[in-house]
């Protein structure tokens, strides 16, 4: 079974990534092991307690400061491959899964 990491940034996006992390159960995941993963820099929003409330299942890694794009991304990537993720998926938290085949 191939093991697919979803990796997502959220900086003071509550809105944005639950909205995100709502629409994955859109995908077809039939045949992968799936790990979703928030990647926070540091958001001051109240996002990290409505996610671990909404979404136990999502791991999410603090980056305890705003290492922006590139930065919190390569945190989430290192953490995926420690997994032994076979592939990784970065993708903003404004997008919207609208289709089971993405």
């Amino acid at each position: 079974m191939k093991k697919v990491a979803i990796i997502t940034l959220n900086y003071n996006g509550k809105e944005d990534t639950i909205d995100f992390l709502s629409s994955l159960n859109k995908l077809d995941t039939q045949g992968l092991e799936i790990k979703t993963v928030v990647v926070d820099n540091a958001s001051e929003d109240g996002s990290l307690g409505q996610i671990k409330r909404l979404f136990p299942e999502v791991d999410i890694l603090q980056t305890g400061a705003n290492f922006g794009f590139a930065g919190g991304f390569n945190r989430g990537i290192d953490y995926a491959l420690v997994w032994g993720a076979d592939y990784v998926l970065i993708i903003n938290n404004d997008s919207l899964i609208k289709d089971k085949n993405l």
